[in-house]
């Protein structure tokens, strides 16, 4: 009896201890956010777009706290823009294009956004399925056929 109840006491405060954790993580994503956008309009996009993964990679995909996964998806909205128009790198823009889709395909039934939320960020999907995809698989066509040329260029002057 005593055994069990310590048991149950222990598994509360682990439980207490990892909501804490979890907390201090979504504040600080939080904070980072808003660094982020200040940056942003600032002009400061290298900076903007290091705050900005941090939002990323500290907000789980599956948060059920609707502030949150909005932040989530403005951030990867901002880090495709950023990647893709002001510090240009095409690889990380498409990464975070991909993983814009993978959001979405989870979002898109879980009933988490207001529905006026969830067809802006559709529509933004459509924007970038139209605009940034062809880029995307562009840019990896001409890598293929850039290391398809330098392995035969190598082969041949070897």
């Amino acid at each position: 009896m005593k055994q069990t109840l310590l048991l149950i006491v222990i598994i509360c405060l682990s439980a207490l201890a990892t909501h804490a954790q979890d907390n201090r993580a979504l504040r600080a994503a939080r904070m980072s956010f808003n660094d982020a956008e200040t940056n942003y309009n600032r002009g400061n996009y290298q900076e903007a777009a290091r705050e900005f993964t941090i939002v990323v990679n500290t907000i789980p995909t599956g948060i059920d706290s609707r502030r949150h996964l909005q932040r989530r998806l403005e951030s990867l909205i901002y880090l495709v823009d950023i990647h893709f128009y002001k510090h240009v790198n095409i690889d990380q823009a498409c990464e975070y294009l991909n993983m814009y889709y993978r959001e979405m395909n989870l979002i898109r039934n879980d009933g988490i956004l207001r529905s006026s939320r969830l067809l802006r960020y559709q529509q933004k999907e459509q924007e970038f399925r139209e605009s940034h995809t062809p880029k995307c698989k562009g840019y990896h066509r001409i890598k293929q056929d850039r290391d398809k040329f330098r392995r035969t260029f190598e082969k041949e002057f070897e």
